[in-house]
């Protein structure tokens, strides 16, 4: 009697646990990017760049997504917390597209910096579309949880009569993984730096600043 009330009790941890198992799996599973470029410039070769500055990626409150813990928070409250997280995916990304140019033994440092000095200095800017966080209630009942972040880049070369408009990228970083949700966002954002300074790399590459 014992041994079929211990298999019993097994076998309604399993229907219990096997479902939610199934969850974190294939969240954990799930990270991947996309990425759509368009080459806009054709011409001659251009100068390899004095330097390269990133600027910090424009966004609106309204289009980072994410479900509070607590169900009260709105209005303004929720405006500031989506500020907030704007702010970090922008600076995490900023930080580290220019980690990845400058491992390609080109000049670069966030657009905020002083570039009077500089010959042939190109810029990348863009702004995010989206930052999703997902239900974040989800993520503190079971420990995992869902992020994507969207984001559009244009790469220029500068000079005193404008910008001139050399590619534009389309980036969707998407991730599941345990740990807070700050982590996973900052952790999107360095797979949308990646993927950038991949597809940098092969315009830099084809004018024969880099190596391929």
């Amino acid at each position: 009697m014992k041994i079929l009330i211990a298999c019993w009790a097994v076998r309604q941890s399993m229907v219990v646990w096997l479902p939610i198992g199934l969850a974190i799996l294939s969240l954990l599973g799930c990270a991947k990017t996309t990425v759509e470029s368009v080459q806009l410039y054709r011409g001659e070769p251009l100068p390899r760049p004095g330097l390269v500055l990133v600027h910090d990626f424009t966004f609106r409150a309204d289009q980072v997504k994410m479900k509070p813990t607590n169900a009260s928070v709105s209005g303004a409250a929720l405006t500031a917390q989506q500020r907030e997280v704007g702010q970090i995916v922008s600076r995490v990304l900023a930080h580290r597209l220019v980690d990845e140019i400058l491992v390609m033994g080109l000049p670069a440092k966030r657009g905020d910096g002083d570039s009077t000095a500089a010959a042939n200095v190109y810029s990348v800017e863009g702004r995010f579309l989206s930052i999703d966080l997902g239900d974040l209630r989800r993520r503190e009942n079971i420990g995992v949880g869902h992020t994507e972040v969207e984001t559009r880049a244009k790469l220029y070369r500068n000079s005193k009569d404008g910008k001139l408009l050399l590619e534009t990228l389309h980036v969707t970083a998407e991730g599941g993984g345990s740990g807070p949700f700050g982590t996973q966002v900052e952790a999107d954002a360095a797979r949308t730096a990646k993927k950038l300074g991949v597809e940098l790399r092969a315009f830099f590459a084809e004018q024969g600043w880099v190596s391929p």
